[in-house]
């Protein structure tokens, strides 16, 4: 019977989201014992909810059940149900993220399935369903959740807005506007241009709020905070002339400094703003990365780098983190050479492992081939969970962290417990 606690499970961690993905697609697979029956049952149980409710309500479709006409159909059902009704005794109450319950004889096991899942953050959707299928659409959505935040830098006649997702930052518009430089004239002149470059730079601060508004405002219940960004004097300027909406103003965190426009830019205010967002995976998969270049400064023998070295590292359970660039994710097979050599190797597919492994093995005699797991990132994150390893999975799209763990340690790398 699984019982699945994600409540402390953090959802912005890129490698705890594949557990749960895991976990959907595996649910997902199952069908009813004939494969169209609805006979498999799924319970979502939002927080709050009454234990004697959702008895009453397992007790209610029981009695229902025994009128199904199909008498195989009737028994797939009530199994279900008396199965539900018997574990469900066990909860005082529903867990602070609600409770969700799978139950039903599948044709992928042959026998009756029983699934329980606290889910890592609340639920406020509440279902029953008879079904030829297990409903995971709240896991799924569950899966779409990240922290999110907008990002405006802003100089004198250049903008960029752009966003913070997860580990991805993204640029989404790009702003200029031209405005006079200092005049060299003076008099009335002078005081003319001057006032024509203020007006300038205020159109600018206007034009870079409107189009913050156009691109923030759809966003606004999922947006966690806006940053403002920039050199000198214009971020503090752009709040002041008010133009943001004012749900927008409510929604900034803080105000920092940055240099750069473009990506660069957004990177640059994203980490100058790091205190601001601890809980996002951008600014935890920062801290664990500092730690490893840290580690190769002062401590280099507590890193491992690339695949063998990491593999029996973890292997042997002498890794605290490992981490891994997502275009690693391959077929994961070791080699063995007549007991002499022992290699771990990824390849494109399973079908690939025996010529490989003949070109690892020449002149080493006879090789051995084990499959260990059809995705590498799949295969660590089993063994590290039998260590309490930490695995940090980092994509293309955090180019900065996905760079340095290609270019310097091959995609690949982990920190020592000692």
């Amino acid at each position: 019977m699984p019982r699945i606690d994600m409540s402390t499970w953090d959802i912005e961690d890129k490698a705890t989201r594949r557990k749960i993905l895991r976990i959907v697609k595996e649910l997902k697979s199952k069908t009813s014992y004939d494969g169209h029956s609805t006979t498999l049952v799924t319970i979502w149980i939002p927080p709050g909810t009454p234990v004697a409710e959702v008895s009453e309500l397992i007790n209610k479709e029981l009695a229902t059940a025994a009128r199904i006409k199909s008498r195989t159909t009737r028994k797939h059902v009530q199994a279900a149900l008396r199965s539900i009704a018997s574990k469900f005794k066990a909860w005082a109450q529903i867990p602070e993220n609600g409770l969700l319950i799978f139950c039903g004889w599948t044709q992928q096991s042959n026998d009756l399935e029983y699934w329980e899942i606290i889910p890592p953050i609340p639920i406020q959707k509440k279902l029953y369903m008879c079904d030829s299928i297990f409903h995971v659409e709240v896991l799924e959505e569950i899966l779409k959740t990240h922290h999110t935040y907008g990002i405006i830098i802003v100089e004198r006649d250049e903008s960029t807005i752009g966003i913070l997702q997860g580990s991805t930052i993204r640029v989404l518009k790009h702003i200029e506007t031209y405005v006079h430089g200092k005049h060299g004239k003076g008099g009335q002149s002078q005081r003319r241009f001057e006032r024509q470059i203020e007006s300038a730079y205020e159109y600018h601060l206007k034009k870079t709020a409107e189009e913050a508004n156009k691109i923030f405002l759809p966003l606004l219940n999922k947006l966690n905070g806006i940053i403002v960004a920039g050199p000198a004097f214009a971020k503090e300027d752009f709040v002041e002339v008010e133009e943001l909406d004012y749900r927008l103003r409510q929604k900034i965190i803080g105000l920092v400094a940055a240099q750069y426009q473009g990506y660069e830019g957004l990177r640059e205010a994203v980490n100058n703003a790091i205190n601001l967002i601890k809980e996002t995976e951008y600014a935890k998969q920062k801290r664990a990365f500092d730690e490893l270049m840290e580690a190769m400064n002062v401590s280099p023998e507590k890193v491992v780098v690339g695949l063998q070295e990491t593999m029996r590292a973890l292997e042997e359970g002498r890794l605290d983190k490992v981490f891994i660039s997502e275009d690693l994710d391959k077929v994961i097979a070791k080699v063995r050479c007549d007991s002499k050599v022992e290699r771990y190797i990824l390849l494109d597919s399973p079908g690939d492992a025996e010529q490989v492994a003949k070109n690892i093995c020449r002149d080493l005699g006879d090789p051995k081939v084990d499959i260990l797991d059809d995705s590498l990132i799949n295969y660590i994150l089993d063994k590290a969970s039998e260590t309490a390893t930490q695995v940090i999975v980092i994509s293309r799209e955090n180019s900065e962290h996905f760079d340095q763990l290609k270019g310097g340690f091959g995609g690949i790398a982990g920190l020592t417990r000692y």
